[in-house]
């Protein structure tokens, strides 16, 4: 069974709810998983005002974007997470706001002083988020019906799936920019960094794609 197959036959028997109450959900979830994010940091090493509130706001994004991308291969293999499914765009548009938040946050606290991020130890780390950014941009403006007909279904998928580049490298910004956290928590013990959880659930969202990916392979090379 193909991917489009599996999902019409999961939007066959789920309730879709009003378009206002996915973005109220999304939205007041999106809030729930910020919130959390920020505790955790404030427990595991203190608050640090708007510096605390961005890390929050960052994991939270990768996240809410993760838990977007990684639905398809649940619900694919099972069935618990179905009715879930319904609010993939919302949740994953609500991580997009987040991540929004996070870079101007970023760049309003160097005063979008651009040669800080294009300093030898920021470039790589500054490169990866642009794009990962402009990716993301680039997906939000097309998650709608209107898109969908323009482009054409196939072409739309795919250009979506480019999400999935965009998100290895927001882990690569991740990892580089909060790498001196995690030895520091290392060496002295305690609640690891939010930001080594929220890395090692972004690899998983990675891996799930590429099993998905190879399973799909296999059974069109199978009915071929």
């Amino acid at each position: 069974m193909t991917f489009e197959d599996r999902f019409a036959e999961i939007m066959e028997r789920v309730h879709v709810p009003p378009t206002t109450k996915l973005w109220v959900h999304a939205s007041i979830f999106g809030i729930i998983v910020s919130i959390l994010c920020c505790a955790y940091i404030a427990l595991q090493s203190g608050w640090d005002g708007v510096s605390s509130f961005n890390r929050g706001v960052s994991n939270a994004a990768m996240i809410l974007i993760g838990l977007s991308f990684i639905a398809s291969g649940v619900c694919y293999f099972w069935d618990f997470a179905d009715k879930l499914i319904v609010y993939r765009k919302y949740v994953g548009l609500t991580g997009f706001w987040l991540v929004s938040v996070h870079g101007f946050v970023s760049l309003a606290q160097k005063e979008f002083d651009f040669g800080y991020f294009l300093l030898p130890q920021n470039i790589v780390a500054f490169l990866s988020a642009a794009i990962a950014m402009a990716i993301f941009v680039m997906m939000a403006l097309i998650s709608n019906t209107f898109s969908v007909k323009k482009l054409g279904g196939k072409r739309w998928r795919a250009m979506l799936r480019v999400g999935y580049a965009a998100y290895v490298l927001a882990i690569i910004h991740m990892l580089l920019k909060v790498a001196p956290q995690w030895s520091q928590a290392m060496q002295s013990g305690g609640l690891p960094p939010l930001s080594a959880l929220t890395a090692l659930f972004g690899v998983s969202v990675v891996v799930m794609r590429l099993v998905l990916m190879f399973v799909l392979l296999r059974k069109k090379r199978l009915a071929a």
